[in-house]
């Protein structure tokens, strides 16, 4: 969908930003609940549109279906 996905470590968030660079959302915090993140440093998008997050701090991998 052209979209790029950030993860901001020090701050437990991912920006989604569209293609001209406009923030389209953020979420995270810092915790361990879902949509909650200690250390979020990888992020990849699978083929059927879900966006991964490599939660260092928690030891986790994390899945977020995408709208």
């Amino acid at each position: 969908q052209g979209h790029v996905f950030v993860s901001v470590p020090e701050m437990f968030r991912i920006l989604e930003f569209d293609v001209e660079g406009k923030i389209l959302r953020a979420w995270g915090e810092y915790g361990v609940q879902p949509n909650q993140f200690a250390l979020p440093s990888g992020l990849a998008v699978d083929a059927q549109g879900n966006l991964w997050v490599a939660d260092a701090g928690n030891h986790r991998l994390m899945k977020f279906r995408l709208p």
